[in-house]
This record gives structure tokens, C-alpha cells and sequence, in this order.
């Protein structure tokens, strides 16, 4: 009787265990799932010159929704990033109240800039956030409740150097 008390206590411990391993593979599996983002951006661009750009990103609220025309969930992305005296983005519907540049995604994996200038040579560094959100209604899928919404929102740091030059080694360069 006694070796089976001891043999069911060991067993039930060991069941415990496996389960405390089990749920540490899953938080670890689902940490995994990060943020991604590349810019698509000259790398060396000249003094004064209009330049175009694209951030492609994945982020994992794309769990929750990759629409942004879902009924029972709005989605927005929005890259921010503060002046600089050194460039400017000319559109002018990038710019905000708050003195911030503010570029709207067009869909779940896309943020296209437009017009962004350097007024001198040197090599900088773009830095912003991605602010990546998604407002749930009641009553569906994801949010339980039949009264409230939810959202939730992450930010994501994005950073690119660029080279500017000086458009008359453009000039030399193609004699």
C-alpha cells in the first residue's frame, strides 16, 4: 500500500511537471512572433532631390485582423517621426498639428512616402515608429464583451541611414 501511495505521488508529480514544460514552449513560441519592417529606400541619394519610399512591414496583430476594411474591427498604421533640420518630407499632408510627420499604411504590409529631401550632404539616420492598432467592436471574435470596445495597439521602432551627396559629384561621376 505504501509503494503505491509513493508511485502515485511520483506520477502525479511528474504529470505536473510535463505541463509546466509544455506552457513554457508555447510563451516561448508565441514571443517569437515579432515585429519585421524593411524600407525600400536609395541608399545614397543627392542634395535637394525628391526621393520616394516604401516600408514594408509584418507585425503580429496581423493575428487579429490583416483587413482594414473589417466591419467588426478597424485597423490603422501610422509611421511618426519627428523634423529634422536636415531632411523634410515636402508632402505637406504628412504633416500634423503636433509638429510630427505622420504616414498613413494603404494595407496591412505597406507605408509609401513620398517627396523626402535632405537640404545637405552627410549621412543620417530616419528613426520613427510604426503605431500598429486595431479597434475591436463588441461582441465579436476577439472581444467577448457586448458593450465595450477594445483596442490594442503596439509601437515598433523603424530606422534607416541614408547617404546624401552633393549633386555636382553627380555631375563628375558621369563625365
Amino acid at each position: 500500500m505504501r509503494y503505491i501511495l509513493i508511485l502515485s505521488l511520483f506520477l502525479i508529480s511528474c504529470k505536473q511537471e510535463n505541463r509546466k514544460e509544455e506552457i513554457r514552449n508555447s510563451d516561448s513560441a508565441h514571443s517569437q512572433k515579432k515585429y519585421q519592417f524593411q524600407v525600400n529606400f536609395p541608399d545614397t541619394v543627392y542634395v535637394n532631390e525628391k526621393n520616394d519610399g516604401t516600408i514594408v512591414f509584418k507585425s503580429p496583430i496581423d493575428t487579429i485582423t490583416e483587413s482594414f476594411s473589417d466591419p467588426e474591427q478597424d485597423r490603422y498604421v501610422i509611421f511618426r517621426t519627428l523634423p529634422n533640420n536636415a531632411y523634410n518630407f515636402l508632402n505637406e499632408q504628412f504633416n500634423d498639428s503636433l509638429k510630427e510627420y505622420r504616414i498613413g499604411a494603404i494595407d496591412n504590409r505597406t507605408i509609401p512616402f513620398y517627396d523626402l529631401t535632405f537640404e545637405k550632404t552627410g549621412t543620417y539616420e530616419i528613426e520613427g515608429l510604426i503605431n500598429d492598432q486595431v479597434l475591436i467592436g463588441p461582441n465579436t471574435r476577439f472581444n467577448k464583451n457586448k458593450e465595450d470596445f477594445r483596442l490594442v495597439e503596439k509601437d515598433f521602432p523603424v530606422s534607416f541611414k541614408v547617404i546624401v551627396i552633393d549633386s555636382i559629384q553627380k555631375n563628375n561621376n558621369s563625365i
